[in-house]
């Protein structure tokens, strides 16, 4: 998940798929009472970890980036992940989609998130979220469809 997610994301050739683990890892330990009851939860859990990862690596290269930024470290800046501004800004606008589909479409929001962050395929999201092949087939193409509009609308 975290390689699709690395190649995704235009991150440079130095960082390392490990180290975009590791903060996921991080980020779900954060949970003391976290448990993990099946593979769909899995999926939900490292989907939202994943997502909150990449946004917070987004928000804070755009603080850096206008001065603003709290010092801090993390493991994405020791592994050499470097995208532009340009790039930070189009994850947060899409993570901002994804959250206003989820208000009006909380499945096509979980296929959208399952799809993007986690780099499932059609079988493998249906069987995650108890559906058919074709629904989430079809959820996909209307969820693409909507999120295009509003990230046209947006620029």
């Amino acid at each position: 998940m975290a390689h699709v997610q690395r190649n995704t994301f235009g991150a440079s050739p130095t960082l390392s798929t490990t180290a975009l683990v590791h903060e996921v890892y991080l980020k779900l330990q954060e949970s003391p009472d976290l448990a993990v009851s099946d593979i769909n939860h899995f999926y939900y859990l490292a989907t939202r970890a994943m997502r909150f990862v990449l946004t917070d690596h987004a928000r804070r290269k755009l603080a850096r980036k206008r001065g603003n930024a709290v010092p801090t470290e993390t493991l994405d800046e020791h592994a050499g992940l470097d995208t532009d501004g340009r790039h930070a800004e189009q994850v947060l606008e899409i993570n901002e989609v994804i959250d206003q589909l989820g208000q009006i479409f909380p499945r096509m929001a979980q296929i959208v998130s399952l799809r993007f962050y986690v780099g499932l395929g059609d079988a493998e999201i249906g069987a995650a979220l108890g559906i058919d092949e074709r629904t989430v087939r079809r959820d996909w193409i209307k969820a693409r469809g909507w999120m295009i509009g509003r990230l046209r609308e947006a620029d």
